[in-house]
């Protein structure tokens, strides 16, 4: 409602473009079998892939590059593994399910495996992510914990809870950028 161009969904160094694939292949995210072939967040996807109406999107938009961590689908990651989180997300729309935006803002306020259940930072926790960039450069990677270097990452970019815009590794939780 608010964006009135289209184009305004596509990153500019997203090559696939309409394709459905908003994580590259590759590292972290490379594909599953049960999956879309080269994206593992399958039901995140904005791009009409899931169907008209799936989740509330808006069928207007035909391609998105980008990952709403704060998204309505059923979260996956949580699905798989629901130890991760420090605590249970409660089922707030009371439908059955943990969706993305439950697990989110659970793991926002109570930590995860990665960080020993404390709470993150809403000024480095991403709600909006874009993978594409990690054909350009890599980021340098700090494991928090130890204060350890880590190896160099694929780049993303990411909008954080708190506003700021922010590079980061594919995998934020348990790394910082340097």
């Amino acid at each position: 409602t608010y964006i009135s161009q289209p184009e305004t969904f596509l990153c500019k160094s997203d090559n696939t473009k309409i394709n459905g694939v908003l994580a590259p292949g590759q590292g972290a995210f490379a594909s599953k079998p049960k999956e879309v072939p080269g994206y593992v967040y399958h039901e995140t996807n904005d791009n009409g892939v899931n169907g008209l109406g799936y989740c509330g999107r808006n069928d207007k938009i035909h391609a998105c590059s980008y990952l709403y961590e704060f998204n309505t689908a059923e979260c996956s990651w949580y699905k798989d593994d629901p130890t991760y989180l420090h605590s249970p997300p409660p089922d707030l729309d009371g439908n059955g399910s943990i969706s993305w935006q439950e697990a989110k803002k659970c793991q926002l306020a109570n930590g995860d495996s990665a960080n020993a259940g404390t709470p993150y930072s809403e000024s480095l926790f991403p709600v909006i992510r874009c993978f594409h960039h990690w054909r350009e450069r890599t980021v340098k990677t700090v494991d928090p914990m130890t204060g350890d270097d880590g190896p160099r990452g694929s780049l993303t970019l990411n909008v954080a809870y708190g506003g700021n815009v922010y590079e980061g590794p594919l995998t934020w939780e348990n790394t910082s950028s340097k």
